[in-house]
């Protein structure tokens, strides 16, 4: 813009000049040069003007531009502080919470083991500590892989209800037998999602007795007069009440997630059954073949009814997913919780008394107490293998599961049409 008024006031003055050359007044040309000279001043003055502007200006969008990065590196930094628990899945964070709670709970357990100038009391401590950390690492392991596992198993299952939805619904040029084979699909994955839940009862019920046996061996140990080794007794205790009350009502969670893998697995073969009665007898012949488009619309009805039946169920399961989920964060919250309040007594405690590493319980209680919780820790240990085993026992297919694809003899087909 200021170019634009340089050119025309310079274009004006040369023609005022040589208008003023061509009449040849004296005066008149200092004049004119008088105003020339002081309309370029202007002009400069006022380019310098603009200019200043446009640069305020750039100033202006560059400190935006800064300001703006500034704003955003501030929302990245929020965003990394808010990495938290609920953006993690229920492993992990159970397994954050176990590692940060163990650490702590090992190196408080060091630091009244040497205080004591008692192996009993030492290895009672020891054995106390392996035991706790042992079933409740297993328990809440088990459960938050069991959460993960359903959870993957039971969206592959509500996905293959969705094909099979599709299927009925725009049957073009499928056949039954893409209908057959999408339904023992879901089957196989339904089957899969049942054994992992019979896996996983397993395991519950193998913890639950553990917490039990362990609960009522600390309830028999007497007071040994050691102030950190009694409350670390008790917090025991409070331990495995938790784990014990957690495995029992994880159990009827995961036997609902049984419960309704049964009646998915019923209702699949219900919707071939539905396909069975169907068909006439000449079609059995030609089954594979057989267009889907020609099924009756009433059959194609009660498939879709009975598909959105299960559709429910999967909905169902995934309630109790997220039910499960929460009860594994809860479960760590509380184990992060007890541990904290053993430390923070603990060390209340210590402070407070002479530390002068020579502090022993009498031979004879702390004899009883040593051999109760060996006694335990080799049962514990012995249990964990046991429960090892029926875990994997359970996960396996065996006779008492349905096969998937049932084949047909004549005589059976023949004994069941006469």
């Amino acid at each position: 813009m200021s170019d634009n008024i340089f050119r025309n006031n310079l274009t004006n003055s040369k023609n005022k000049l040589c208008c003023l050359h061509r009449t040849g007044g004296t005066t008149a040309k200092i004049a004119l040069l008088a105003a020339f000279f002081a309309t370029f001043a202007t002009i400069s003055a006022n380019a310098g003007l603009f200019g200043s502007n446009k640069n305020s200006r750039n100033n202006n969008i560059s400190n935006n531009n800064n300001d703006r990065g500034i704003v955003q590196i501030q929302l990245n930094d929020f965003q990394q502080r808010n990495i938290n628990g609920t953006n993690l899945d229920s492993y992990r964070f159970a397994q954050t919470h176990f590692g940060q709670s163990k650490a702590k709970l090992e190196q408080i357990c060091r630091a009244i083991s040497s205080r004591y100038n008692d192996n009993s009391a030492r290895d009672i401590l020891q054995k106390i500590y392996v035991i706790d950390t042992q079933i409740y690492m297993q328990n809440i392991k088990n459960s938050a892989l069991s959460v993960s596992e359903v959870l993957k198993s039971n969206t592959a299952v509500g996905q293959g209800l969705q094909d099979l939805k599709q299927i009925i619904m725009s049957p073009g040029q499928q056949t039954l037998e893409t209908l057959d084979k999408k339904i023992d699909q879901v089957r196989a994955v339904n089957a899969a999602q049942l054994l992992t839940s019979q896996k996983y009862l397993a395991c519950l019920e193998s913890m639950t007795e553990m917490a039990k046996a362990s609960y009522e061996t600390f309830e028999i140990i007497p007071s040994l007069n050691m102030n950190e080794l009694d409350m670390f007794v008790q917090a025991s205790k409070q331990l495995m009440t938790n784990i014990r009350s957690h495995s029992e009502s994880f159990k009827g969670l995961i036997l609902n997630v049984k419960s309704s893998s049964e009646q998915i697995d019923s209702g699949l073969t219900g919707i071939k059954q539905t396909i069975k009665e169907t068909l006439r007898f000449s079609d059995h012949f030609a089954i594979k073949q057989f267009p889907l488009i020609n099924l009756p619309q009433p059959s194609r009805e009660k498939i879709f009814v009975q598909i959105n039946s299960l559709a429910n169920t999967v909905k169902g399961v995934d309630n109790t997913v997220s039910i499960g989920d929460s009860q594994v964060r809860n479960t760590a919250q509380q184990f992060t919780h007890l541990v904290s309040a053993f430390v923070d007594k603990s060390s209340e405690s210590m402070k407070y008394q002479k530390n002068d590493f020579t502090e022993k319980a009498q031979t004879q209680i702390s004899t009883y107490a040593r051999n109760q919780v060996c006694g335990l820790f080799v049962r514990i240990k012995e249990d964990m293998g046991t429960m090892r085993t029926e875990m994997a026992q359970a996960g396996k297919a065996n006779g008492n599961l349905q096969p998937i694809v049932n084949m047909e003899s004549r005589s059976e087909y023949a004994e069941a049409n006469i």
